[in-house]
């Protein structure tokens, strides 16, 4: 494993939205409060911004 992979910074996630039950790859940089968990682990959950709405999402998984 070379020293650039660990490095590598996770850009995209793949969210469940509660709210319309759908499934969504979005941006981390859109995470603006973590309910439960952390922003980048498996089974997490946060609140997305989208459109000035805040949304709440479970994340699935995390690019990288």
């Amino acid at each position: 494993m070379s020293l650039r992979s660990k490095l590598k910074v996770p850009q995209y996630g793949l969210f469940y939205f509660e709210v319309d039950k759908t499934v969504s790859v979005v941006p981390l940089k859109k995470i603006r409060k973590v309910i439960k968990g952390d922003n980048t682990s498996k089974g997490s959950v946060v609140e997305i911004f989208y459109a000035g709405v805040p949304l709440k999402a479970e994340i699935i998984a995390v690019d990288g």
